[in-house]
């Protein structure tokens, strides 16, 4: 899938869904970068990539979870939570084409997680 990233920002919680779309509104609102990414689930990997450069590889394992916004204004967006190692617990945001491509990254992560 091709997404604008629009940056990561540390949380407390994995698993609190008010803490990751929280993120997701201050992150959207004031974005820390803005480029085009491929978000990639590649074996036990979760993968993305800026041009040939992989900007984040995390074992699916690590992911707290995988979400789209459902606010009006925000439900193109997609947030993954995910334990970082040394970096701590970080949520970071992501931009689809319309709402249904962020239901479709959300299904299709979710699926790859469940079999990793």
């Amino acid at each position: 899938y091709t997404l604008l990233y629009l940056g990561q920002e540390s949380i407390s919680d994995l698993s609190s869904l008010e803490d990751i779309l929280a993120a997701v509104i201050r992150v959207k609102q004031n974005p820390l970068v803005q480029s085009l990414v491929k978000l990639v689930c590649r074996g036990i990997e979760l993968c993305v990539i800026e041009g040939e450069k992989e900007l984040l590889v995390s074992l699916l394992t690590n992911i707290g979870h995988c979400v789209q916004h459902t606010s009006p204004g925000f439900n193109d967006c997609v947030a993954v939570s995910l334990n970082s190692g040394p970096c701590g617990r970080q949520c970071h945001i992501f931009q689809a084409k319309s709402s249904r491509q962020a239901a479709d990254i959300v299904q299709s992560v979710q699926k790859h997680v469940k079999v990793a």
